[in-house]
């Protein structure tokens, strides 16, 4: 039996999709995953014979790992690549069809905001084989999509590489796009991931942008070339450090402002001498003592 929708009835899905569907992102369908066995670790069989939907988020049947750094699939192997510089109105659908020619697929899908579902403009996609994971690197990588060339590459393992490769910029132009980000930081190394902040009213630039390079090698290159250097359409020189330094000089800072707060809000409190209160104290005592009422 079909329901309306074309899939087949089944009763546990739908008790596991009620009280789901209306909060799931960006319009999912609540059968988005009805092919998808979630009793188990991986991927259930049937899902690998159909591509996924052109749902912003994820492919129809497809589960997406949260691990999503990692070089090793299930078999211990590099099966999982990063995919950089894609098209901005590409699909997921799209996404899976032209990877999927190197080679049966596990898992596909491109980053996308959670709440504006655009596009970040890089994607992963995890296969089943090494032999698929180099075919599609052989294959794809520096391959023209609308316009766009794309870089596809080992996802990068997670832990010690991870560290001293997310920089924090500061003084950008206020009209800085991330293209021309791409422009006077790609030379130095594979861009990750990008994010350039935005003023919440107005959703302008706030000239500061957290830019990850796939290596820590293209970070410190790209620190000693662009640190201090004026960019076109800017009259400040750029302030380009490792995040994580930032991190903490932003945490020192709040803590000695903590600090001198405590100390200037308890030198401002005025407490008399112990010896006053004391003498006051036996002031007291003898005046009850010596008064007839």
């Amino acid at each position: 039996m079909y329901n309306k929708n074309g899939y087949p009835n089944r009763s546990s899905g739908s008790r596991m999709w009620h009280g789901m569907s209306s909060s799931l992102p960006c319009g999912m369908s609540q059968y988005a995953y009805q092919d998808t066995d979630f009793s188990s670790a991986y991927p259930s069989r049937r899902m690998f014979d159909m591509p996924p939907s052109s749902s912003t988020l994820g492919g129809v049947g497809h589960m997406y790992s949260s691990s999503t750094s990692s070089l090793t699939g299930c078999n211990g192997s590099g099966t999982n690549l990063i995919v950089n510089y894609l098209p901005q109105d590409m699909t997921d659908r799209e996404f899976y069809s032209l990877f999927s020619t190197m080679g049966p697929i596990e898992s596909s899908r491109i980053m996308r905001d959670f709440k504006t579902c655009y596009s970040f403009g890089y994607g992963f996609v995890n296969y089943l084989t090494d032999e698929g994971a180099q075919r599609a690197i052989k294959s794809l990588n520096g391959v023209t999509v609308r316009n766009k060339r794309i870089k596809v590459s080992f996802a990068r393992p997670a832990g010690e590489e991870l560290k001293e490769t997310n920089l924090y910029v500061t003084n950008l132009p206020r009209t800085i796009t991330e293209e021309q980000l791409d422009e006077i930081f790609g030379k130095y190394g594979l861009i990750v991931q990008k994010n350039i902040l935005r003023d919440k009213m107005t959703g302008k630039p706030r000239g500061v942008a957290f830019i990850r390079y796939n290596k820590r090698e293209e970070a410190q290159e790209a620190i000693a070339a662009l640190n201090n250097v004026i960019p076109e359409g800017s009259n400040q020189p750029l302030t380009v450090r490792v995040a994580e330094e930032h991190g903490k000089q932003k945490a020192t800072q709040f803590y000695n402002s903590t600090m001198n707060m405590n100390m200037n809000m308890m030198s401002s409190m005025h407490y008399p001498p112990p010896s006053s209160v004391m003498h006051r104290g036996r002031a007291r005592f003898r005046f009850q003592n010596i008064s007839p009422y």
